[in-house]
Formats: structure tokens, sequence, C-alpha cells
């Protein structure tokens, strides 16, 4: 049976080694990216199963490729975890799910929360 494939999207090195190693030791498949337009490629050439998304990304805001990903038939069931260090307000919580993440985490995360939720969003794809 396939792993599930997990796309971490986020410019902090530290961050993407850290969901990296927590992702794999929980049997996860992981890819990384480090701007929005390399998360765009590997969404396109790879078909992940999960997308764990930063908001703030040198090329731009990651909510606007949330709602690019809401609005393509075939990005549409791709599950969103957002992850920021500004979704502390409920503000921010609700302008992720509204365009188009299906779950907001702010950081710092407790890795257990973090795994928890990844699981979620699995099952919903499968």
């Amino acid at each position: 049976m396939r792993r599930p494939t997990i796309l971490v999207v986020d410019d902090d090195r530290a961050i993407q080694e850290l969901l990296n190693e927590l992702l794999r030791e929980a049997g996860y498949e992981v890819r990384s990216a480090c701007s929005l337009a390399a998360a765009r490629e590997v969404i396109r050439q790879q078909r992940p199963d999960v997308l764990i998304l930063d908001v703030r990304l040198p090329d731009g805001n990651g909510l606007d490729l949330c709602a690019q990903l809401q609005h393509d038939p075939a990005t549409l069931d791709l599950p969103v975890l957002v992850l920021s260090s500004l979704a502390h307000g409920s503000d921010f919580v609700a302008q992720g799910l509204d365009r188009g993440g299906y779950d907001v985490l702010a950081k710092p995360f407790v890795n257990e929360e973090l795994l928890a939720r990844v699981h979620t969003l699995v099952r919903l794809r499968r």
C-alpha cells in the first residue's frame, strides 16, 4: 500500500526539517518546498495527499495559494493545513478557513497535535 504524501511548504529550514522528520517517523512520504512557485510545481507533478502550508513565504501569501487550489477542479479536494505564527487570532483562523484551508494551526505547535490533524486530513483524502 502506498504511503500518503505530505507536502510541507515553509521557507524556514528549521521548521521544514522538524516537520520532515516528524512526518517520516509517523510513516508518511514527505516532500518540501520553500516558495509558492515550488509548491505549485510539486502539487502539479506529484499530487500530494495533504499540504502543510505556511502563510508568509518569500514570493507571496500562502492563503492566496489556498484560494487558487479551492477554485481548481484538479486540486479542489487537496486538504490544506495552514501553519503560521499569525494563527493566534480568531480572525486569522476564519480567514484561513474561508480561503480554502481545511484547518489552521499556530506556530509554535505541539508535535502530537500537528500529527493528529494531519492524520485526520489524510483520512479525508482516502
